[in-house]
């Protein structure tokens, strides 16, 4: 598995499984030292995974919070 589709796996893990952690990610995307995993996504993403894990926290919560309005305006027109 090349570099760049283990971070892909390891972004998609990180948004969908929050309770995970990020050794448990590491290691389920073949990484063996989670502190080279975090080193690796880093280097790609130029944030870290748990920065990651939360940002995208935040815009789920906004896009949730945008497509409610969206709906909710729509349907009073």
């Amino acid at each position: 598995m090349s570099k760049n589709l283990r971070i892909s796996t390891a972004c998609k893990l990180l948004i969908n499984n929050p309770t995970w952690t990020i050794k448990k990610i590491a290691h389920h995307v073949g990484y063996n030292n989670d502190d080279y995993f975090c080193k690796v996504f880093k280097n790609l993403k130029g944030i870290t995974p748990n920065t990651f894990r939360k940002q995208s926290i935040h815009y789920d919560t906004l896009q949730t919070i945008y497509d409610f309005s969206a709906t909710k305006k729509n349907t009073l027109m």
